[in-house]
């Protein structure tokens, strides 16, 4: 039960009226509710009116999620309903549930149960796998298309092919997304329940505004499973959308969110919404990893979320399909490189794969400062230290990194970049002598730090493509606390970035 009033990372305890919650109206309709405060806390008086709190506004409750949730458990129904669903000439009416699979991995899955006489009637092959099952229902399930995994006397399942229901989405006034392991910081308070906490974060998007609330105010609950629904994000629509409008910001919402905390976050949706009517579920999940160390974004500055939304938006209408690609492609293996796909020979492999993509792009295609003959020719580490240049990202090796430098000396480099090179070469191409050279390196302590530093240059490529500007943790910095290794991005003010 906790607010961190703006301003400050001090935590005040509050009370709403309960009262005021029987019969509570839509997230988007102001409400006026009594604050009081929390019987723990220093008696600080009362509250001088219903709308300000401290000298605060009273903040709005948090959106509602589309489903019921419940802590622990490892599925969620999203739809259970009459259907008729056809293979081909085949139709077979049944009970379709529609189902969010925590366990084992994130997915979503569908089932189809029916009569077993049904079943003997149209023979066996109706579900077999791969079989494509188009369903027509009377609910919010629609134009979405299954591939069937599994059958049994009356009973087949498998999942989606989803897409959005064109003829719909034009209806929609609201699109709800559920999050999935998302970043944990917040820029502004929302009440949930008896709490009012700093949880919602904010971005626009032409005739859209974007709203992604906490659905809790405790930090340490979501380390207790592997996947945790953390917040639930709502498009609220001024004009009529597409559905290529929808599906844009979907992507970039998942993007945004998933730069912010080093890893992939869940984005499961959207139900669409006419005003407070459900007009279509969109049974998808995207991909979602375990919680982990934050990377660049600390937590510190506000307006991060908003201003990642707006890059990512800027970006896709920026006509540069070269810079698209690169800038995704750059992304992609930083999240898997972090996450160390492949372990740590294959997240260096992927690290500098991803840096060599960026470097073509920003010295020969966009800047158009080399040839391509002429950047072929170059050995990777100078395309390397000539990106790095570029936006003034330091390659050094910290003086901390004493396991580092061993590795660096060893294989004849002065700085990571060089280090990193060398590494890759010696694993791509495998020749007796690099492989020694390799082996002679004690311990995995250098490569770990070599990992990690290469990471923090990679991570600050990224965020300069998309043209970031606002502060991160640096990787290259010792400190005792995250203020201490909490610097401006070097390129910041740049003309030419």
């Amino acid at each position: 039960m906790v607010r961190k009033v703006k301003g400050s990372r001090k935590n005040v305890a509050v009370d709403l009226d309960a009262s005021s919650r029987d019969e509570r109206a839509p997230a988007s309709v102001n409400e006026k509710v009594k604050l009081q405060p929390d019987s723990s806390e220093p008696d600080i008086g009362q509250v001088a009116n219903d709308e300000m709190f401290f000298g605060f506004p009273r903040p709005p409750f948090g959106i509602e999620p589309p489903i019921d949730l419940a802590e622990e458990m490892s599925e969620f129904q999203l739809w259970c309903g009459d259907a008729e669903a056809q293979v081909g000439t085949h139709r077979i009416t049944g009970t379709l549930k529609v189902v969010l699979h925590f366990q084992p991995r994130l997915v979503v899955r569908w089932s189809l149960t029916f009569e077993e006489d049904l079943f003997k009637s149209i023979g066996r092959n109706f579900g077999e796998p791969q079989a494509e099952v188009s369903f027509v229902t009377s609910g919010p399930i629609r134009e979405v298309v299954g591939l069937a995994t599994s059958s049994s006397t009356g009973f087949i399942s498998g999942f989606f092919e989803s897409q959005i229901p064109k003829s719909l989405v034009h209806h929609a006034t609201r699109a709800v997304y559920l999050i999935i392991n998302g970043p944990l910081e917040a820029d502004e308070s929302i009440a949930r329940g008896n709490t009012m906490f700093m949880g919602r974060m904010t971005a626009e998007r032409g005739s859209a505004e974007v709203f992604v609330d906490r659905l809790n105010s405790d930090d340490k609950r979501a380390n207790r499973a592997t996947y945790t629904m953390t917040h639930v994000a709502e498009f609220r629509f001024n004009k009529k959308p597409n559905s290529k409008l929808l599906e844009g910001m979907g992507h970039d919402l998942f993007r945004s969110l998933s730069l912010m905390r080093n890893g992939w976050a869940g984005v499961a949706g959207p139900w669409l919404f006419q005003d407070e009517k459900l007009l279509a579920i969109v049974p998808q999940v995207t991909k979602c990893t375990r919680f982990q160390t934050t990377g660049w974004y600390g937590g510190f500055d506000r307006g991060v979320f908003k201003q990642l939304f707006a890059l990512l938006e800027e970006q896709a209408t920026s006509g540069d399909d070269d810079r698209i690609s690169v800038w995704q492609t750059a992304f992609h293996w930083l999240i898997e490189s972090e996450l160390c796909a492949g372990g740590l020979e294959g997240a260096m492999i992927l690290q500098q794969a991803a840096l060599e993509a960026v470097a073509w792009y920003e010295i020969v295609t966009k800047r158009r400062l080399c040839s391509e003959a002429g950047f072929e020719k170059l050995p990777a580490e100078d395309k390397l230290r000539w990106l790095c240049s570029l936006f003034r990202i330091p390659a050094t090796i910290p003086d901390q990194a004493k396991e580092l430098k061993v590795v660096a000396k060893t294989l004849n480099q002065i700085d990571v970049i060089g280090a990193l090179s060398a590494v890759r070469n010696a694993l791509v191409h495998n020749t007796p002598k690099k492989m020694r050279r390799l082996r002679s390196i004690e311990g995995e302590g250098g490569f770990i730090e070599l990992w990690r530093q290469v990471g923090g240059v990679l991570e600050l490529v990224v965020l300069a493509m998309l043209g970031f500007q606002g502060t991160s943790q640096r990787r290259d910095t010792e400190g005792a606390h995250f203020n201490e290794t909490r610097k401006p991005v070097p390129w910041l003010n740049l003309k030419d970035n």
